[in-house]
């Protein structure tokens, strides 16, 4: 919760910006989840969390009560942040990251050379949509098991 409540967002498009964006961005939206809990609530649907990481796993969740939701397309902003912390991370060769960069602004509709202010305002953006309609299902099913959410 510190980290959420101490990061800003970026105010230059530079090197050390892009990776310190993404790697925050990543622990607060990604890492947080707690994977043993998603692990056993898949289980409990039914699922198997064998391999799976936490995206994964609440994918798998979150399909089991969806209704007909697009899951997978709900989270691809999630799986984007993700692309673009290793974008981002010099874990890959320069042309592996180039790729991973390009299919990240692909997928947030941007066009290929947007730099780090255009990708965080999109990717924000199609994160708190995500966050909204995941909210809505989760709504929906504890309503309909008779539950209350407060």
């Amino acid at each position: 919760m510190n980290l959420a409540l101490s990061f800003n967002p970026p105010i230059v498009d530079a090197e050390k910006e892009r990776r310190h964006v993404a790697d925050t961005l990543n622990k607060i939206y990604i890492e947080s989840f707690d994977n043993a809990a998603l692990g056993d609530l898949l289980a409990g649907a039914g699922g198997d969390p064998k391999n799976l990481r936490s995206l994964k796993r609440l994918q798998g969740v979150l399909e089991s009560i969806a209704n007909g939701a697009d899951i997978p397309k709900l989270l691809s902003p999630f799986y984007v942040l993700y692309d673009l912390r290793v974008a981002y991370s010099h874990l890959t060769s320069a042309e592996t990251a180039k790729d991973i960069l390009e299919s990240v602004t692909g997928r947030l509709g941007l066009d290929a050379g947007a730099g780090m202010l255009e990708i965080y305002s999109r990717l924000l953006q199609e994160l708190t949509s995500s966050f909204e309609k995941l909210t809505a299902i989760v709504k929906a099913e504890v309503t309909a098991d008779g539950n209350e959410l407060g």
